[in-house]
């Protein structure tokens, strides 16, 4: 039989031969990061990565190039006492791991401005080994999202040389031994937080500082925006400036012993936890009616300033200094007890911000509201701001005994129109008054009268006196 083959069948196989003969033209792509050799342009030198040819899939190589970032490296110097500093770096670096010896010798320092502008660090390890970093050492290291330690003692002790040394100024989240810090317990046998320490730690929501704590420096959990109680311990001798600048969501304040939180010396007013309006807890109880406990002789420095939980104070005899700031802005205070009137014309106060008198406006002598004042016979001296603001005043008694009226003991009671005095006008003249202590006194033109022994003498608004003559 014979055989034919189909015309189309010819065809078809003619058609696939010519186009495996001829096969269409390729338009290249150059978009592929190809590292191998023969894309090569330059190499990567100690201060730039290496520079490579785009390629296009089929294996061309084009004309556009890009660089390979280097791989990162830590720049290490000798210090003067003979360990490491880290002092630079070279590449783009994400992640700085500080070692803890460089060449066997011990990494005590980072330097100044030694990751300054690395825009791209994300994360920074520090070690043990580190106790003093420079000036600006993490400056506008804005990518920093994490600071890594293992020591917490260690930490506590590092020398930071400004907050932009301190790499939580853009981190902000800070992990101790991995964990990520929100309620830190700052052990009794760290005895001293340095400056800078904590700043800016916004990971920490709760402080407990444990007895055994004494010095707190400037600005050691400054900026801590989400820290919202802290403990504070009676061995606390010193809070220096600024401790808690910034700490806007401090709300509660925890003290054990009343007579030891009178005693510490607050540098600033933000060096106490309680500028920002919070309450105080003594024993776990909230304070409304503070009670000063007797013995207690100084209450020092920005003590309760702003302390808005307190309505009213009771002061015992004993106390003999008020420190400046001491009783400033209680907004919410509206009473002052005393029980010795005698001794409280010798308190020392340091200024019109630590006199509990400035909100109160009111005061009560063994219970009873003072409206019609009688200073005790035997009181030589009616202290500084002793009666400053005392608005519920309408007359006050005055011994002959009394020698001395200080700065502004009355000043702003405005209600006081009558003074009684028990000596002669004469006597009354030669009583040393320091300047202002009556400014604002029986009206805001300053109009009082003062009966003497005597005659009475009258002061009209242009602090001019006249006598009239008694018969």
């Amino acid at each position: 039989m014979k055989k034919t083959v189909n015309f189309f069948t010819i065809l078809s196989l003619c058609i696939f031969v010519f186009f495996a003969c001829h096969p269409a033209e390729h338009t290249h792509v150059f978009d592929k990061e190809n590292t191998a050799p023969e894309y090569i342009k330059s190499a990567a030198t100690s201060t730039e990565g290496a520079v490579y040819y785009y390629s296009c899939a089929c294996g061309a190589i084009g004309e556009q190039t890009f660089t390979l970032p280097i791989e990162a490296t830590l720049l290490f110097e000798m210090t003067e006492s003979g360990t490491y500093a880290v002092s630079g770096y070279t590449g783009e670096l994400l992640h700085a791991n500080i070692p803890p010896t460089y060449l066997g010798v011990a990494v005590t320092d980072i330097g100044e401005a030694a990751f300054s502008g690395c825009t791209s660090l994300s994360s920074v390890t520090i070690p043990p080994s580190v106790v003093r970093i420079g000036q600006n050492a993490f400056a506008d290291c804005t990518g920093l999202t994490a600071v890594y330690v293992e020591d917490l003692a260690a930490w506590c002790n590092v020398t930071f040389k400004n907050y932009l040394s301190q790499p939580l100024h853009y981190a902000g989240d800070l992990y101790l031994n991995g964990e990520l810090v929100e309620d830190l317990v700052i052990p009794g046998s760290i005895t001293t937080i340095k400056q800078n320490a904590f700043y800016a730690c916004r990971s920490m929501k709760s402080l407990v500082l444990s007895d055994g704590v004494k010095l707190i420096e400037n600005s050691a959990f400054s900026s801590c925006g989400n820290l919202a109680s802290v403990t504070v311990p009676e061995s606390i001798t010193q809070i220096l400036y600024f401790v808690f600048e910034n700490c806007s969501k401090l709300e509660a304040v925890y003290v054990d012993d009343l007579r030891s939180w009178c005693g510490f010396k607050f540098y600033s007013s933000t060096s106490n936890p309680l500028y920002y309006g919070g309450e105080l807890y003594v024993n776990g109880e909230a304070v409304k009616d503070l009670v000063i406990p007797d013995g207690v002789t100084k209450i020092g420095e920005n003590a309760f300033y702003r302390c808005q939980g307190i309505t009213s104070v009771t002061i015992p005899a004993s106390v003999t200094s008020i420190g400046e700031g001491a009783f400033f802005f209680c907004d919410n205070l509206t009473a002052v007890y005393v029980d010795d009137l005698a001794a409280w014309c010798k308190i020392a106060f340091a200024d019109s911000s630590s006199t509990p008198l400035w909100d109160a406006e009111k005061l009560y002598v063994n219970g009873s509201l003072v409206e019609h004042l009688v200073i005790p016979d035997g009181v030589t001296s009616i202290g500084p701001y002793a009666f400053y603001s005392l608005k519920s005043l309408a007359s006050v008694t005055i011994p002959a005994t009394v020698t001395s009226i200080g700065v502004y003991a009355f000043y702003n009671a405005y209600s006081l129109a009558t003074v009684h005095y028990a000596g002669t006008c004469a006597q009354w003249e030669a009583i040393e008054k320091t300047y202002s202590w009556d400014s604002y006194m029986g009206a805001y033109e300053g109009s009082y009268k003062v009966i003497c022994s005597d005659g009475t003498l009258v002061k009209e608004g242009t602090k001019v006196y006249r006598q009239l003559i008694t018969e």
